[in-house]
């Protein structure tokens, strides 16, 4: 699922926000260049973003090298989407939800099928999840793809083909606002061999889900509408 580029900024979370003598934390505290949302993000990691004119914009945080990830990048990834709002993708086609359910309904019907299996059905989440209580969804979804012969990581051979597929288990965190919706998603990767990509990295994710505060209503709207408060510890 990756996006054109509009507005692109890349930047690396490292020592640069250390005090002398401190060793490196886990996370990095990180507010969204559009300044919409903030969350604890892994340290270290590269952060690459985009934006579509307040209609989408996408935060990729890309970890280091493992072979178990599609290209051997793992990553994380914070998405807006405006209700109604069309982005076009790089393959020129048009994007387009009208609510959270109709994004699940898109993705899990275009981008996982036809052999998705729920690993975790959509379900609400469970209250206070978010650290500023806000209500949202979330699923998990594994999904085989084929993948062109020259990516070596993160990929699986079919036995009766002998192709490469890389077989997705993605998890998606849905919360809505007014305008649009925010979209957290791990993007991880399982394999025929019993090694599996999605526990090296969850609690991670599970940190960004926890963390998460959405500070406006989108990138270009007013500040967000106020809700229960949970300070996580």
């Amino acid at each position: 699922m990756n996006r054109r580029t509009g507005i692109y900024a890349a930047l690396l979370l490292t020592g640069a926000f250390l005090l002398p003598g401190c060793s490196n934390p886990k996370y990095a505290h990180y507010a969204s260049i559009w300044g919409d949302w903030r969350a604890d993000v892994p340290w270290g990691w590269r952060v690459v973003t985009e934006g579509d004119a307040g209609r989408f914009t996408n935060t990729d945080f890309i970890g280091p090298f493992d072979p178990n990830f599609l290209m051997g990048a793992p990553s994380l990834s914070v998405r807006w989407h405006g209700y109604n709002q069309a982005h076009r993708l790089p393959d020129g086609q048009l994007e387009i939800y009208e609510s959270v359910d109709d994004y699940v309904k898109q993705v899990l019907r275009d981008v996982y099928q036809p052999h998705a299996k729920m690993i975790d059905d959509v379900k609400d989440l469970p209250a206070d999840t978010l650290l500023d209580g806000r209500s949202g969804k979330h699923f998990v979804v594994t999904s085989p793809v084929r993948v062109p012969g020259d990516l070596k990581w993160g990929t699986v051979l079919d036995a009766d083909s002998g192709k490469p597929y890389n077989v997705r288990e993605h998890a998606y965190v849905l919360v809505p606002m007014k305008r649009g919706f925010y979209v957290l998603i791990y993007p991880a990767t399982k394999d025929d061999n019993g090694k599996e990509g999605y526990p090296v990295y969850e609690a991670l994710f599970n940190q960004l889900v926890h963390s998460f505060q959405a500070l406006k209503d989108g990138p270009d709207g007013p500040p967000a509408p106020s809700a229960p408060y949970k300070l996580h510890p």
